[in-house]
């Protein structure tokens, strides 16, 4: 095999994809990420939720990284923060045989269209949570993960259409 088609081969990036997923959701759960990531991450989605929630009516106040309101609260843990989803979806983008612009673009578009997803998600459930819908359960475990996943499939579809495929 040749050196340009060993580093085109879809094997080798399925494994290089594996390997930057499996090493980057490593470093995920140290302490360091932990203290440097999540911690300020948690905090800033409870702080802008709440200032979002009190915006549209529903008082709502921050304890730390919980988010409470008349009828309830919501705690944002690590998995609220969209950060794991980030590195799925930005490991793809790198893997991705394009430019070094390229793919710095779509790991920067792909962090700032999770983030802003996730924060929709976020919304919504302290919605039901706040509302006694009692829709919270399937919103949360069905739901918002099939659209999560079909934004990111629609963003990487769309980065490369549109940055990382050279037209002739």
């Amino acid at each position: 095999m040749s050196r340009a088609s060993w580093k085109d081969s879809l094997l080798v990036r399925a494994v290089l994809y594996v390997a930057l997923v499996i090493g980057l959701s490593m470093f995920l759960t140290t302490d360091t990420a932990d203290a440097y990531l999540f911690g300020p991450m948690r905090l800033a989605v409870a702080r802008i939720t709440a200032f979002v929630l009190d915006l549209v009516g529903l008082s709502a106040s921050v304890h730390g990284q919980v988010v409470r309101f008349r009828s309830g609260a919501v705690e944002i843990v690590n998995g609220c923060t969209g950060v794991d989803v980030m590195v799925l979806l930005s490991s793809a983008v790198l893997v991705f045989p394009a430019s070094w612009r390229a793919k710095c673009v779509g790991v920067l578009m792909s962090i700032a269209i999770v983030f802003t997803i996730n924060f929709i998600r976020v919304l919504t459930l302290c919605y039901l949570v706040s509302s006694g819908s009692g829709q919270l359960e399937t919103n949360h475990v069905y739901i918002w993960p099939a659209i999560i996943t079909i934004v990111c499939l629609g963003t990487l579809l769309f980065w490369i259409e549109r940055f990382a495929v050279s037209r002739p």
